[in-house]
């Protein structure tokens, strides 16, 4: 993927839409994955699948915290160091591991493609229920006016196929 296909999808992502129809767009930019880290944060004892009423008695603490300090001391201690006070207990490297870095979508440049980088995809949260089908199509409509409209900033020359 070209750094034009990235712009547009660093565009797109960030543009406003003026029906306000979207809640959130994401297209794994390091501005994106930041949010996703801290609303995992925020609601890492919701999420977690360690957090049980055994494991916050005083066994429980003892040994997740345990569990924490050994990994504080091992080589990749220097990394979950910052966290340490924040989540004693682990929770969020927890999350993490469950969710595996080999699960996400591939990147090209910084944001979410294909794995031959000749597509970029852009993930956006409409604000109406699902069942809302006006509302979903009025969404998809801005959408496709959106891409529609910064598919035109870029030169004709380097311009590719357009599937939205």
């Amino acid at each position: 993927m070209r750094s034009r296909a990235r712009h547009l999808s660093a565009q797109l992502a960030a543009s406003s839409d003026p029906t306000r129809a979207s809640s959130q767009s994401n297209n794994g930019d390091a501005a994106s994955l930041e949010r996703e880290r801290e609303f995992l944060f925020r609601h890492r004892y919701l999420l977690s699948e360690t957090v049980t009423a055994q494991r916050f008695t005083v066994e429980g603490l003892r040994a997740a915290i345990t569990d924490s300090l050994d990994l504080l001391a091992s080589p990749e201690g220097a990394l979950i160091k910052p966290l340490f006070t924040r989540d004693p207990t682990g929770e969020m490297l927890t999350i993490l591991a469950a969710l595996g870095a080999e699960r996400g979508p591939h990147t090209t440049l910084g944001v979410w493609s294909s794995r031959d980088g000749a597509r970029a995809l852009l993930m956006v949260q409409v604000r109406a229920a699902g069942s809302d089908t006006d509302a979903q199509q009025a969404a998809c409509e801005a959408i496709r006016r959106a891409f529609a409209s910064s598919l035109a900033t870029i030169p004709p020359p380097t311009r590719r196929g357009s599937d939205c």
